[in-house]
């Protein structure tokens, strides 16, 4: 049995699938906007609509009030930290720091439920908008905040202060099921 030979528009079409299955979507891309002077003007409109912070920007201070510039800047993946009587890095001393951690998300439209806990101080905002603070010294705090959000991306700020004795902040958020 013979199989029949490929016209040059299949073969093309084969390369093509073969070359989006090798090299994936940045080569796809770049094939696109290649061929597309409109895609290029509106690549960076593209990339801002689809991306997404991977991470919350953590600003770590060396003293309890958020003052000045930060002594350390990082990426932290979610916001669960347990310092117990320990700084939050090597050389820091391990009372007296604070941090304001933020990140824009994309949500969808319903109620949301933040939940968080500290020892001490705690704020949170969206969008600017305070919506919990204890920012007193003390120890454990525990609680949740139902907010609701409308579809569309939405800035998250979370300070956080540590007086003295124990250090530990957590804070994550979900939406509600109906």
């Amino acid at each position: 049995m013979t199989l029949p030979t490929p016209s040059p528009e299949e073969v093309a079409r084969l390369k093509g699938r073969l070359l989006w299955f090798a090299l994936g979507l940045p080569c796809l891309l770049v094939t696109l906007f290649s061929l597309s002077p409109w895609l290029v003007d509106r690549a960076k409109d593209l990339i801002a609509v689809f991306a997404v912070d991977t991470a919350w920007t953590g600003r770590y201070y060396t003293n309890p009030d958020l003052e000045g510039r930060p002594a350390e800047v990082r990426e932290d993946p979610v916001i669960t930290f347990d310092w117990g009587e320990g700084p939050p890095f090597p050389g820091w001393e391990p009372d007296g720091f604070s941090v304001r951690w933020t990140r824009s998300e994309r949500f969808e439209d319903g109620l949301y439920k933040f939940a968080f806990r500290s020892d001490d101080g705690l704020r949170l905002y969206v969008d600017g908008d305070l919506i919990y603070e204890n920012w007193v010294p003390g120890s454990f705090d525990w609680g949740e905040v139902e907010r609701p959000m409308a579809a569309g991306r939405h800035r998250l700020t979370v300070e956080y202060f540590e007086d003295t004795g124990i250090a530990f902040v957590q804070v994550g958020y979900s939406l509600v099921e109906e």
